[in-house]
């Protein structure tokens, strides 16, 4: 029965080249993996390693398409070799010929509509990875913001500095600090070292963490919240989140600033001494805002990474086709076969038409064995 040819297929010589480029292009994203969860590592953005079983369904999937290599190779082999000889039998009636040539046409096409579910798969990791970027890029947003804050309240800490230094030279008012607060750092300095070590313990910067504890440890002396101020943001930088922490540190502090200069007035020697209060805080925030901006560059180089590893993952599933391409030349060819045999009058020699297809075919035939192996 005639059966209808394959709606679209590829030249020979440019399908084997394009099996020939997938070995490199499968090592390029293997390395690119590899570099990703590198650069991960040094960061809190992947807790559960989700890029290791990422690279393991990849490295699932590349082995399922050098196995339909290797299927598609044997394929290959046999068209090249019993099949084309057939052909060349006197023996084996023309019937006979075209009978096998119709089984192994509806046998290729079954082996390819199977293999096309390897396509699916890639789809599912490139989702699982595009969600993974959203996460990402949530985290690179939030630290963005906290940034965004931080710069603002440095801002007006500066101007704060360069009104106490506008105000040196007035006179002193002689209101001193209360000594009821000062018990608070001691509790500061101890809730500071379990902080520190949590820390270490969860890989979080240290560089932060001397940024709370020296806002922490101003706030301690200056209002009666140490225990809450401490907690809450000792818990934000364990969870991962710079700007929970500098909320909680931040708004401790603005309380114990205003509460200084109700204290001191705005005398010349306490002005001063307001001064230096206002310069711890100035350098909490710039502590926190240094190991914010790291954070922002590595979270967007992170980003990047994943989304590039999304589009050549992406990219690799389309060229993948091409070994089921495979069958809809081969399923062509043979087509052919069976309208000249139907064509052509008994005895026509086919040696010149099967040497060509040999000489055609054979090296297509190695391309998909290299990759199989590779």
């Amino acid at each position: 029965m005639r059966q209808d040819p394959p709606p679209a297929y590829r030249d020979v010589t440019g399908l084997k080249e394009e099996i020939t480029d997938l070995v490199g292009e499968v090592d390029a994203i293997d390395k690119q993996f590899l570099q990703t969860r590198r650069a991960l590592s040094e960061t809190i953005l992947d807790p559960n390693d989700q890029s290791k079983k990422f690279r393991e369904s990849y490295i699932q999937l590349v082995w399922k398409s050098r196995e339909t290599a290797a299927k598609a190779s044997a394929v290959t082999k046999d068209f090249c070799g019993d099949l084309l000889t057939n052909l060349l039998d006197v023996d084996t009636s023309t019937d006979e010929k075209v009978k096998e040539l119709e089984a192994v046409i509806k046998y290729w096409q079954g082996s390819g509509e199977i293999d096309s579910r390897l396509g699916q798969e890639f789809d599912i990791l490139c989702d699982a990875l595009g969600e993974f970027s959203n996460t990402v890029r949530e985290r690179l947003e939030d630290a963005q913001n906290a940034e965004k804050a931080l710069k603002l309240e440095i801002e007006q800490l500066n101007k704060e500095i360069s009104q106490c230094e506008s105000e040196t030279g007035r006179t002193p008012t002689n209101l001193p600090l209360p000594t009821s607060v000062l018990p608070f750092a001691t509790l500061a300095t101890d809730v500071y070292q379990k902080v520190r070590q949590s820390c270490q313990q969860n890989g979080i910067p240290t560089t932060l963490c001397m940024g709370v504890r020296t806002g922490a440890g101003l706030t301690f002396t200056l209002t009666s919240e140490a225990l809450r101020v401490s907690t809450l943001a000792s818990k934000s930088i364990l969870r991962g989140s710079p700007g929970g922490a500098i909320e909680v540190v931040s708004s401790s502090l603005k309380e114990g600033t205003a509460n200084l200069f109700h204290l001191l007035g705005a005398s010349g020697e306490e002005a001063g001494r307001a001064k230096e209060a206002l310069n711890l805080q100035l350098s909490a925030r710039l502590d926190v805002l240094r190991t914010t901006q790291c954070a922002i560059d590595k979270s967007a180089a992170v980003l990047k990474d994943v989304n590039s590893l999304k589009c050549n993952i992406s990219s690799l599933s389309s060229k993948l086709t091409c070994l089921n391409d495979v069958y809809n030349l081969l399923t062509k060819e043979s087509l052919e076969l069976v309208d000249s045999l139907n064509a052509d009058p008994p005895g026509v020699d086919y040696n010149p038409k099967v040497s060509a297809l040999r000489a055609t075919y054979s090296p297509l035939g190695v391309a998909l064995a290299g990759y199989a192996r590779a």
